[in-house]
């Protein structure tokens, strides 16, 4: 497995043109969250849990994540999985292993830690934003706690999007995918579904919170690794050329 993983890497990870297009992404994520910040009325936004304008600031963000989640992953997946229906090497890269399951569950790992490196970097240059751009200081456990959250708390989005990539031979189509996903984010919050299951499966749940609990919160960590691996899991017994 951790041949396959290096050998992702090497592969795929020379492409300069998906570095350039996750940083763009990752700085119009942070631009338009400073954007929202000045001209939103954070006041309003504070709640039980939320009170000080720095976990305001940091609720804006992690609204804005569950955005950028859905093209964070269709962008990964298209250059790490959907480029080899391009290219018609699926059958050479499962021939040349001879197991299925870790060719695809390598790809997902690969893809996986671009994406949590994506969120660490450029969750670390909104910190660097408070910090200089808003004078703010940095509350160090709210922000591991967010870290954790956007990472973690957008596994099962971000494993829904990547699923795409596998099942839909068409790069484009599995893209597109993307806005299928932004739509019902869009409608679902107004259903009871959302609000007592869903939510629990997005980065938002920490900005919804009335009152904090550790085990609750590494409930709700634990609940999105398990459903993410569990879809993974079916997506790998699904896959057919």
């Amino acid at each position: 497995m951790w041949t396959l993983i290096k050998h992702e890497f090497k592969t795929h990870g020379t492409q300069p043109i998906l570095y350039l297009i996750l940083g763009i992404m990752g700085l119009l994520q942070v631009f338009l969250t400073t954007i929202m910040i000045k001209t939103t009325d954070t006041v309003s936004i504070q709640g039980s849990y939320i009170q000080t304008v720095f976990q305001t600031n940091n609720a804006i963000f992690l609204s804005n994540s569950i955005i950028f989640i859905f093209s964070v992953g269709a962008v990964i997946g298209y250059y790490i999985i959907s480029v080899e229906y391009q290219n018609n090497t699926w059958e050479m890269l499962l021939l040349g292993t001879g197991s299925k399951s870790k060719v695809l569950w390598a790809k997902y790992i690969v893809s996986t830690l671009y994406y949590l490196s994506y969120q660490v970097l450029f969750y670390s240059l909104f910190l660097l934003v408070q910090s200089t751009y808003f004078n703010l200081q940095i509350e160090i456990s709210f922000s591991l706690l967010m870290l954790v959250s956007i990472m973690f708390l957008s596994l099962v989005l971000f494993t829904a999007q990547i699923a795409c990539h596998y099942l839909i031979k068409n790069g484009t189509t599995a893209i597109a995918c993307a806005v299928g996903f932004l739509i019902m984010l869009v409608i679902l919050p107004s259903t009871d579904l959302f609000r007592y299951v869903i939510r629990l499966l997005t980065p938002g749940y920490l900005a919804g919170l009335d009152e904090f609990s550790v085990t609750g919160f590494v409930s709700v960590v634990a609940l999105n690794i398990i459903v993410a691996s569990s879809m993974m899991s079916l997506v790998v017994k699904q896959f057919k050329l």
